[in-house]
């Protein structure tokens, strides 16, 4: 087990061995999935096994030839119906009795879908998860073309919540430790291949499982103490961390400004990675940043009538950045990465950021705050100029994703994040990425020449929030982030990647780990 770094934060021993314990789970936990190719000798030894199949004639072209698809098994297949399990208790010969469970896949996929269907198999493996009786291990057996992997693992880890403070698992670090085991058996040949497929399922569990944990537990001091543990543990990266009143004296007023109010500091954690190329030039470096709101409230424009509810959810950006990166090193990404996490607590108190507060941006341009609760936006604002200029060799993408508007679900809905880029050639690129990983995405407007008017103040360069909240709004926000790159990046030609997952971060009360199948993609699979 990894010991974890240090930290400052109370003089509780009792509430600092129970966040201690959060902390030390989180960064030694295991997923409960993992991979292989399906073909004469896999082993299906599972108590429990569900048939993923987009057709009844795949079900019977690829099934084939297995022990547990019996005549009744195939029988059975007239009765199953669309995105339902229909189930069975099935004597396999020589194995005894099986619960075989058939779960098909709708044949119906538009064009800014995955063909994979990967939200109705995170629902078939929920409902065999939940058979009603004891599911200690599960067969996921696919039916799907292979270039389908990247898509079916990750729905099949969204199924599997590790998060859990009910009781006894609070005791244990708050991880469900009961989760039952799933093998995924998948048609060939792997792409990804099984080792890969499993690091890409847990992070996507990691990113879900930051996203369920609490402010109470993951707070600003110890989000980045997991990042400093991974670094550790891995091995792979490095990691800084700027917290505190080194922020205001460095000049990083929106992240500042948005955190300082709260009982634990702000912090810009930073970690780099560098590929082994082995006698190849590298591929160009990229940078990821996140919106680490790990509490917001909302500041003195405070959120009322219940819409506070959930704010816990407000880091997911960050979530999936960090984890996508940890994924992307781990898999031996060819791109040179930066992350930067933009972490803060949106409270409420006597040192709290107030409307017509004027703050001043690493990048050196000016504020005037006329909403506390437009607070993403100022904390990325640093983050990219701190990414773009700040962090070494200049990248070639700034990246960044965060939960940053109820407008995205407005645009583009719970199950597509919102895009937003300067680079058609990006736009493009991010659009199969999506595809390609079940992490789908649809464009936004980029015309920033109609966004700039919208934050024009008096006093500074500009307001947080626009004059007119019903035009563009997730384009507007994002255009905010952009204007702060610096001059030079985008004069030389610097691309601005932005993902609004305000709605697929967030589902049902869980994370879905959304951003980090599309990143896995895009900085492995498709560099």
């Amino acid at each position: 087990m990894t010991a974890i770094p240090t930290r400052t934060r109370t003089a509780s021993a009792l509430e600092e061995a129970n966040v201690t314990a959060f902390v030390d789970a989180t960064v030694n936990w295991e997923t409960n999935c993992t991979f292989g190719e399906l073909g004469a000798g896999a082993a299906q030894d599972a108590g429990h096994v569900l048939l993923l199949a987009p057709s009844v004639a795949a079900a019977e072209a690829r099934f084939a030839g297995l022990d547990l698809f019996t005549d009744e098994v195939k029988a059975s297949l007239e009765h199953a119906a669309e995105e339902k399990v229909y189930a069975l208790s099935v004597a396999v010969p020589g194995k005894g009795l099986r619960r075989v469970m058939i779960g098909l896949l709708p044949q119906t996929a538009s064009r800014y879908n995955s063909k994979a269907r990967p939200d109705v198999i995170t629902a078939l493996v929920e409902a065999a998860l939940g058979d009603g009786k004891k599911v200690e291990t599960l067969d996921v057996l696919s039916a799907l073309d292979a270039e389908h992997e990247l898509a079916v693992a990750q729905a099949v880890a969204r199924a599997s919540h590790t998060f859990s403070a009910k009781s006894k698992n609070w005791e244990r670090g708050y991880v469900n430790d009961k989760l039952a085991k799933v093998h995924v058996l998948l048609q060939g040949p792997l792409r990804v291949g099984p080792e890969g497929l499993r690091i890409v399922a847990q992070g996507v569990q990691l990113a879900a499982r930051l996203v369920d944990a609490p402010t109470n537990l993951l707070d600003t001091t110890t989000y980045p103490q997991i990042c400093q543990g991974y670094a550790k543990r891995l091995g792979l990266f490095t990691c800084e961390v700027m917290a505190g009143e080194d922020l205001r004296e460095n000049g990083y007023g929106g992240l500042y400004g948005v955190g300082k109010a709260a009982e634990f500091p702000p912090a810009l954690v930073t970690m780099s990675y560098k590929p082994q190329t082995q006698g190849g030039a590298a591929k160009e470096k990229i940078a990821l940043v996140g919106k680490g709101m790990v509490y917001d409230t909302g500041g003195l424009s405070l959120k009322v009538g219940g819409n506070m509810n959930g704010m816990k959810c407000d880091m997911g950006g960050s979530a999936a950045v960090f984890a996508g990166f940890v994924v992307a090193a781990q898999l031996g990404s060819p791109h040179p990465l930066d992350c930067v996490l933009c972490i803060a607590d949106n409270a409420v108190g006597p040192r709290a950021q107030r409307n017509d507060d004027v703050v001043v941006f690493r990048s050196g341009r000016t504020c005037a705050i006329n909403n506390t609760d437009a607070e993403g936006r100022l904390i990325l604002a640093d983050g990219v100029y701190h990414a773009a200029a700040l962090c070494g060799e200049k990248p070639a993408v700034v990246m960044d994703m965060a939960t940053l508007t109820g407008a995205q679900m407005v645009s583009t809905g719970q199950r597509h994040a919102g895009l937003y880029t300067s680079s058609a050639a990006w736009e493009a690129k991010m659009m199969r990425a999506g595809v390609a990983s079940g992490d789908l995405l649809f464009p936004l407007v980029y015309a920033p020449e109609f966004h700039k008017a919208l934050f024009a103040s008096t006093v500074s360069d500009g307001k947080n929030l626009m004059s007119k909240t019903n035009d563009a709004g997730s384009s507007c926000a994002a255009y905010f982030i952009e204007a702060n790159l610096p001059e030079k990046y985008v004069d030389e030609g610097g691309s601005y990647v932005h993902v609004d997952l305000a709605g697929p971060a967030f589902q049902a009360d869980w994370g879905t780990g959304y951003g980090v199948a599309l990143l896995a993609q895009v900085l492995k699979y498709d560099a």
